[in-house]
């Protein structure tokens, strides 16, 4: 061959090579909104540990199929299976997990944006009842939360928190409840205290939630909970932040423990019953 045809043909070859390297190592446009590089892995892990349980004081449900995902994915991080007690841990890498859950003749529940504790075990107690009709869809209600994003700061002096919620059950299911509240996962009055409740709607409209009722400060959460008529559940959390400024200048005081109550999950609560057993 030819000096000239063959340093043609090594210049060629590096050429051919370089370019498949930076194919192989460029950002792929248009990878999120607007394009760009997209959403990201994180190196962030935790534990997320808790128990499934059929009501608000009720009992285990054992082997439930627990899976977690990384949140607003399919990101598959992680599954188990509930305990003889409805227990369950997982370490998985995110920053912020969606939870599922699933046994069959149950509904189905989830737990969405679910942000983890790097530094200990974040627990939560998931509610999972036995399907009303088996036979009926058993997925999760899609629930959207509008006017409540991640990182937003209310002022609690001037009174209101805006919201809205949506819930899409699957067909031909309706809407049973939407519960919503800040600082605490809400549910029944009687066992959780004040929430907004709405009953037999699949959308709120426009509401305000005064985050003084709640006695909530700094750092908190807005939840919302929706259940649809097959026992369905999904539990949606928001990271936000109440700002009350006058507070600053009040010595706080920790509260005289007095009495300690204890809640047990081997029988269910008998509520209204001659004789209720906890």
């Amino acid at each position: 061959m030819h000096p000239n045809i063959k340093g043609m043909a090594a210049a060629l070859g590096l050429a051919l090579l370089l370019a498949a390297c930076q194919t192989q190592t460029a950002p792929r446009p248009g990878g999120g909104p607007g394009g760009g590089l997209g959403p990201q892995p994180t190196a962030e892990s935790g534990t997320v540990a808790g128990f499934v349980v059929n009501a608000n004081a009720g009992e285990g449900v054992p082997g439930s199929a627990v899976a977690a995902y990384e949140a607003g994915t399919d990101n598959l991080l992680g599954t188990t299976t509930t305990a003889s007690d409805g227990s369950f841990s997982l370490d998985v890498a995110a920053g912020a997990v969606d939870l599922r859950f699933e046994k069959e003749g149950y509904a189905g529940s989830q737990v969405l944006n679910l942000r983890l504790d790097e530094e200990g075990v974040t627990r939560i107690a998931v509610i999972q009842r036995e399907a009303f009709n088996p036979d009926w869809p058993t997925t999760p209600p899609q629930v959207t939360l509008g006017k409540v994003a991640d990182g937003n700061v209310y002022e609690a002096a001037f009174g209101f928190i805006p919201y809205d919620v949506t819930v899409s059950p699957a067909a031909p299911l309706t809407t049973d409840l939407i519960y919503a509240a800040l600082g605490k996962t809400p549910g029944s009055g009687f066992i959780t205290g004040y929430r907004e409740l709405f009953v037999s709607t699949n959308a709120t409209g426009d509401r305000f939630l005064d985050p003084l009722r709640y006695a909530a400060a700094g750092p908190t959460t807005f939840q919302v909970v929706a259940y649809d008529t097959n026992g369905n559940r999904t539990q949606l959390f928001r990271y936000v932040e109440v700002s009350v400024p006058f507070i600053n200048d009040v010595d706080l005081v920790p509260p005289e423990l007095r009495s300690v109550m204890a809640v047990t999950l081997n029988k269910q609560i008998g509520f209204f019953s001659v004789q209720p057993q906890a």
